[in-house]
């Protein structure tokens, strides 16, 4: 689908705007004659003069709406597309003339800014809205991958399905390949955490003979809890 057409509008028709960013830019040559009174600041207010008078030349260019994302981001190659097909201003020769001729009047040179900086329709050739559609199409992310995506399909190999008669390792293709490994789905044993058992006996000092009751672990020293003799452990 086509994102431009040949019909389009010049320029944003605001140009009672331009009109005053015009008279701005005169009060910028004009201001230092207020202070100072030189040949310097004459000079620069005669260059005021110039450019304001020529103004309505050099504002007529081409500013197409619609087409400001694509010149912002290909401005060369918009440029030069520009030139190839020879796109310029519909009025340029009609503005070019009454501003050399007709500008001094005032009433002239309104018209020729009006002309530059107002809104305009103008006819594109095909062949910039041909090559203009396809730099977009070319710009865009989306038609970018979808194109390389269907390339990728349309050159991948066909790749024949294995026969469900030939064993597992095997292809219709004849390569040999190797299984994948089996991975087991058991969990793995897990080490018994019991605590020991504790076993408790009867023992007799023999010191002063009085029976205690110990608890028998291994390497285990024991005293008597009355005179702190040494504890002979009962066997049975």
């Amino acid at each position: 689908m086509n994102q431009f057409g040949e019909r389009v509008q010049v320029n944003n028709g605001s140009w009672t705007s331009g009109l005053f960013g015009v008279f701005l830019i005169f009060m910028f040559f004009c201001w230092p004659a207020m202070v100072w009174e030189n040949d310097f600041v004459y000079f620069l207010v005669l260059i005021g003069i110039v450019v304001v008078y020529f103004s309505p030349i050099w504002l007529c260019s081409i500013e197409i709406p619609e087409h400001s994302q694509i010149k912002k981001n290909y401005r060369e190659s918009y440029d030069k597309l520009l030139q190839q097909y020879d796109v310029k201003h519909p009025h340029k020769t009609a503005i070019v003339l009454l501003t050399w001729f007709l500008g001094w009047t005032g009433v002239g040179w309104l018209i020729a800014f009006y002309l530059a900086h107002g809104r305009r329709t103008l006819d594109l050739p095909s062949g910039f809205v041909r090559e203009l559609n396809n730099l977009h199409r070319q710009a865009s992310p989306h038609y970018s991958n979808v194109s390389m995506d269907m390339h990728a399909q349309s050159s991948r190999p066909q790749v024949p399905i294995a026969s469900a008669s030939l064993s597992p390792i095997q292809s219709t293709a004849g390569l040999q390949t190797t299984p994948p490994p089996i991975v087991s789905s058991k969990p793995p044993p897990i080490a018994s955490t019991k605590p020991p058992l504790i076993i408790r006996k009867n023992a007799i000092c023999r010191t002063c003979g009085a029976s205690n009751s110990v608890i028998v672990t291994r390497d285990s020293h024991h005293a008597c809890e009355f005179c702190g003799g040494a504890l002979e452990v009962k066997t049975a």
